[in-house]
């Protein structure tokens, strides 16, 4: 089985998935890179393979993993997530207008967008910052990415105030959180991630 790292072959102890990824995590982890692709003959493995990895041996005729600086990839995430951000004030004014026109139903599914992409965000900030803390890439930034607390306080005030308008199906507080304070939530949350982005510089050696 033949193992590529950026299209350069490198050795495995065997021709597992495994292997081929533990050849391929100790290569970059000395380069202070982390992969983020991984193709099995051409085809992306799957990501139940990638967690849980098969004993099929030879796991493909070729394996070709693709790795990324650290700080570049995070940067990137951060960057999109901010952009994301857009999407979901977007959402959360359509709720809020759909409310006041008495469309709950409609206004409930832009809700439900908005919500949901407010998780993906804070699941990609989460890992981010979870990120350089890993023992492989430990010290590679001068400085690691982090969010105020008092940034994550707020929002979770102001979520719960949605969860607690939404029980009492008081429709009038929500569109007013959903028009004013999680619009301004979205500003904040957006300014702060694209400063933790472009704050992010790799340590020298």
């Amino acid at each position: 089985m033949q193992i590529l790292l950026d299209g350069r072959p490198i050795e495995a102890s065997g021709n597992t998935l495994a292997d081929a990824l533990e050849a391929g995590r100790a290569a970059t982890s000395s380069l202070r890179r982390v992969i983020i692709e991984v193709l099995a003959d051409g085809v992306p493995a799957p990501e139940a393979h990638l967690s849980n990895p098969p004993v099929d041996d030879p796991y493909a005729e070729t394996i070709e993993m693709r790795s990324a600086s650290p700080v570049d990839l995070v940067r990137t995430t951060l960057h999109e997530s901010a952009d994301a951000l857009d999407e979901a004030k977007r959402q959360q004014v359509l709720a809020s207008d759909l409310i006041l026109e008495a469309k709950t139903g409609e206004a409930m599914e832009k809700l439900g967008e908005a919500i949901a992409l407010w998780s993906a965000i804070q699941r990609a900030v989460t890992d981010s910052c979870a990120l350089f803390t890993s023992p492989e890439l430990s010290g590679s930034l001068r400085v690691g990415p982090s969010v105020d607390d008092d940034l994550i306080d707020e929002l979770t005030l102001n979520l719960n105030q949605v969860r607690d308008a939404l029980q009492r199906r008081d429709w009038s507080e929500l569109s007013d959180l959903l028009a004013f304070e999680l619009e301004e939530q979205a500003q904040k949350w957006s300014k702060a991630i694209r400063e933790m982005a472009d704050g992010l510089t790799a340590a020298t050696a």
